[in-house]
């Protein structure tokens, strides 16, 4: 079944995507992370929410950050919005690449977006990410 739920993760039908990914413990049961992340990173691709993946927060890795990040950056690059959602599975592992994303998000995004990475930091255990938060919302 994990082959055929692997199978299913890579349908260009999001009824069918979503079907498997969302409200759904097998994924995080049973995927390993290569096809975990492959699944996050499809969520954000086609636009579907990360919310509704069980186990989204205790299955992020660090394999994922870097995936995700190296997905903001080509989406930046292409002038298209980078989904809120991603900067979830990027706190709780980033690194300084990942910081400085999360500080000119913080400072050039949108309020949501915003939200997002104020979020995303907390959930950082680097002192740089409370670093940036402290200067970042600074009273004027």
């Amino acid at each position: 079944h994990v082959l055929r739920t692997a199978e299913g993760i890579r349908s260009n039908i999001k009824s069918v995507f979503c079907a498997i990914a969302h409200q759904n413990p097998y994924p995080a049961e049973q995927l390993n992370d290569e096809q975990w992340n492959q699944l996050v990173l499809k969520c954000l691709f086609i636009d579907v929410p990360l919310d509704p993946l069980i186990g989204i927060d205790r299955r992020a890795n660090a394999k994922l950050m870097t995936t995700l990040i190296d997905f903001a950056h080509e989406r930046r690059a292409a002038h298209r919005p980078i989904p809120p959602d991603l900067w979830r599975c990027v706190g709780p592992f980033a690194d300084e690449r990942a910081l400085d994303d999360l500080r000119l998000v913080l400072t050039t995004g949108s309020p949501l977006e915003q939200q997002a990475t104020a979020r995303a930091l907390k959930s950082c255990p680097a002192p740089r990410a409370a670093e940036i938060l402290r200067e970042v919302t600074r009273p004027s």
